[in-house]
């Protein structure tokens, strides 16, 4: 078997490859960028194709018995607009199209929470998902796809919706690498209001694994929420992250200052029962494990 991944530049892109090489399966990393990718160029068991992606370039790539990850999207942003909704939809559908062509049915696709609405409880895949924004509706949209050509045109497509992830390399902005930037140089958190707002989390290790598993679940197919059981208020997390990191500072409540308030949790029962995987880490065992990256 051999991984071809899609957008292989970015941080999960990397992590995978890492972890892909060390169980010795080969392979073949697709991006315009490479400069995170030059640590593996010198195993001959990795492949990097610095090039955009098209379905000309896949076509002559992919192979019937590949594992297809499709990592590559544009990014959520409070600049993200109709014009990257619509690049998203068609980047994917390229790659779904090349690998029906290539008749290469095991494909994984890396959906996300923001799928959902943030006022719901407790998500499940078969919800009306109603996302709140442009990102998440590009995601449903390609999910709803891949339903599509699972039903219609037999393949093997996976969408694994990925709760917050937590991890050291990842883009700086994110309230939670905040909060551990803050408590790795001792300075106090910063929480709008009380921080009653509620997320989802799941550690840059277990999606790693969560992905692999997919992979060699070949004839596995829908969608699956990837996440911790459960969720912790923004207060708790700002908490939990000073304890862990031992950063005797406090915290500051801006009680002023408007926050949010929304609770976001997905359900992961069908991923238990169907894909049959679950994450090793919870939040305080992720924390105390990147603690050594940090």
């Amino acid at each position: 078997m051999r991984a071809v991944v899609i957008g292989a530049n970015g941080f999960i892109g990397t992590n995978l490859i890492d972890e892909l090489l060390k169980q010795n399966i080969e392979v073949v990393g697709i991006d315009l960028f490479d400069n995170h990718l030059n640590a593996f160029k010198a195993n001959p068991s990795f492949q990097c194709v610095k090039e955009s992606i098209t379905y000309e370039l896949l076509t002559g790539i992919l192979q019937s018995d590949d594992a297809v990850i499709c990592l590559a999207a544009k990014r959520l942003s409070t600049e993200f607009n109709l014009i990257d909704y619509a690049a998203n939809v068609q980047l994917n559908s390229e790659i779904f199209q090349s690998c029906i062509d290539c008749k290469t049915k095991n494909v994984i696709f890396l959906s996300s929470i923001s799928a959902y609405r943030a006022d719901q409880r407790c998500c499940r895949e078969d919800d009306d998902t109603g996302a709140g924004n442009l990102y998440g509706e590009s995601k449903c949209s390609i999910d709803h796809l891949s339903r599509y050509l699972n039903d219609k045109m037999d393949m093997n497509i996976k969408c694994l919706r990925l709760a917050q992830v937590i991890g050291s390399g990842e883009r700086k902005g994110y309230l939670l690498n905040t909060l551990l930037d803050n408590a790795k140089e001792r300075k106090p958190q910063t929480i709008y209001g009380i921080g009653c707002g509620e997320r989802q989390y799941i550690y840059i290790k277990d999606v790693i694994s969560a992905i692999i598993h997919a992979i060699h679940s070949s004839s596995a197919k829908g969608v699956f929420n990837i996440g911790i059981k459960g969720r912790i208020a923004i207060k708790d997390l700002a908490i939990l992250v000073n304890r862990v990191f031992e950063n005797p500072a406090g915290i500051n409540y801006l009680i002023e200052k408007p926050e949010d308030k929304s609770v976001l949790e997905m359900d992961v029962t069908k991923t238990e029962r169907e894909l049959q995987w679950q994450p090793k880490y919870n939040i305080e065992t992720a924390l105390r494990d990147l603690m050594t990256y940090y």
